[in-house]
């Protein structure tokens, strides 16, 4: 069982018991006694923020005076409690289905105190992320899920001069055609096939905030020089374009994002949750700070573990954005694979265990 509080002047317990559920406070002690589990706290808050990561029933008691007026609630196996406020959590799950799972658990627990929630995801995620929301709750106005930016576009309608992903791949592909006989690397590639992959990852190299100059001053030999010239070249001709035409990358357009996310009422007051981010691009790591700063609580639910097969790259950002914004708990869950499939997540680089 994990607290979350923020003041320290009165005290408070919690016990994890059996299914009778004590009505004294003298009971309650003693019940917890029996159980070893009897934390002590002290805050100030009128209600207590309880994550629960085990399967008991819970029983929370507000002693504030010591004067025997028990509050008594019951909850049967679940796992999340929320009556005040988490600030940042940290869900670390080993598959994408139990990281949903985790998702269902909150989405479930905001529904059920009437919260709004809004998800932020990858573009891969976000059907996913909707049906876990309707399993959960069957259907909801008070969650949504986005893109950061869908939000943006959500925000801020009529912005025509914004660059699609799919418009900056045609852009891509014209200039490979231009510039075909400068190109070193590249000039083998298909236009057609090419264009959407070298887009990512110039949009990658745009929202880090790395410039066409810097990728052509960077040390490399051989082929690695070769390529770096050819991203350089295409890199730069594509930001011209911008300029002459005077529309706008939406990496560049995200970099507006969090202020509007300051200002969002979708955001100001409500939980937003990050779901499945397998790392955050210097852009998107201001928005994950502008929504910490603006929402009432911040939940990272994330893919990772200690074996091998992860990078843990999401989690460990999600870590330093909280450091000065409220810190940050962190919750691993454990995993409920067959133990076949867990030998093969645990010994995934490792041929010995097979």
């Amino acid at each position: 069982v994990s607290i979350y509080q923020k003041e320290s002047t009165v005290s408070a317990f919690v016990a994890v018991a059996q299914p009778e559920a004590p009505t004294t406070q003298t009971q309650a002690a003693a019940t917890a006694s029996n159980f070893a589990v009897f934390f002590i706290y002290s805050t100030k808050l009128k209600f207590y923020t309880i994550l629960v990561t085990i399967k008991y029933t819970i029983y929370f008691c507000d002693c504030k005076n010591f004067c025997g007026q028990i509050a008594v609630k019951i909850f049967k196996n679940v796992h999340w409690l929320c009556y005040n406020t988490l600030m940042n959590l940290s869900v670390i799950a080993p598959t994408l289905g139990e990281a949903l799972e985790e998702l269902k658990k909150y989405i479930s627990a905001n529904e059920g105190r009437g919260r709004r929630t809004v998800i932020f995801c990858e573009d891969r995620l976000t059907l996913v992320a909707e049906r876990a929301v309707c399993a959960a709750v069957g259907g909801t106005f008070n969650t949504a899920v986005y893109t950061f930016a869908r939000f943006m576009s959500a925000e801020r309608q009529g912005d025509e001069k914004i660059l699609s992903s799919q418009g900056s791949a045609i852009v891509i592909r014209g200039i490979i055609e231009r510039n075909r006989e400068n190109l070193r690397l590249f000039r083998r590639l298909s236009a057609s096939a090419a264009a959407r992959s070298l887009y990512d990852t110039i949009a990658l190299l745009y929202s880090s905030g790395i410039s066409p100059e810097d990728i052509a001053e960077a040390p490399a030999k051989d082929m690695l020089a070769d390529k770096l010239k050819d991203i350089a070249l295409i890199y730069g001709e594509y930001t011209a374009f911008l300029q002459e035409s005077g529309r706008l990358d939406r990496n560049v357009y995200l970099r507006l994002l969090p202020a509007v996310i300051e200002k969002s009422q979708k955001i100001t007051g409500a939980d937003v949750v990050f779901l499945g981010f397998q790392a955050f691009t210097g852009t998107v790591s201001e928005c994950v700070k502008a929504c910490m700063r603006t929402a009432q609580n911040s939940c990272g639910i994330f893919v990772g573990g200690a074996p091998d097969i992860y990078a843990n790259e999401a989690p460990a950002q999600f870590q330093a954005f909280s450091s000065g914004l409220g810190g940050c708990r962190t919750v691993t869950v454990k995993s409920e694979l067959v133990p076949e499939a867990e030998r093969i997540r645990q010994n995934l680089f490792d041929p010995r265990c097979f």
